[in-house]
């Protein structure tokens, strides 16, 4: 990867209404598997600040998802990113993590595009940019 790194992150309640949004950008050197472990430090960081609980966390890598959810991290080249999430799970109620496919995480990764863009972090409560409405619209419930 290169040197930066946009993160997504989008949240809705079980309404489909938007809670919370940000795009962020990292400077930094990493794999692709390691941009997507700081994606989901920085994602539940967000979901801490914000006091949005419960929550369900989409991740369009089953690898890392598999590695969440199986907790054997400890000694893996990926272990302090690993070890981060799941430090951080535990300050939260209740939190899920579950794979995605690509398609299905299209507006998070409309906002990751949108951060290395303006190289800027930028936060919304209850909106989000324009730049995804219309991303935003095809996954509300009809």
């Amino acid at each position: 990867m290169g040197g930066h790194i946009g993160i997504g992150v989008f949240s809705l309640d079980l309404n489909g209404e938007v809670l919370a949004s940000c795009s962020q950008v990292i400077e930094a050197y990493l794999s692709t598997k390691d941009a997507k472990l700081t994606a989901i430090v920085k994602s539940i960081q967000f979901v801490l600040d914000c006091g949005l609980e419960p929550c369900m966390f989409e991740v369009d890598e089953a690898t890392v998802v598999k590695w969440i959810i199986e907790g054997s991290h400890s000694s893996s080249k990926n272990g302090v990113l690993l070890n981060d999430i799941c430090s951080l799970s535990t300050k939260l109620r209740l939190v899920k993590f579950g794979h995605v496919p690509k398609k299905a995480n299209s507006v998070a990764r409309g906002l990751a595009r949108r951060a290395l863009e303006i190289t800027r972090d930028a936060y919304w409560m209850e909106e989000f940019p324009g730049c995804v409405k219309d991303l935003v619209e095809a996954d509300m419930p009809r």
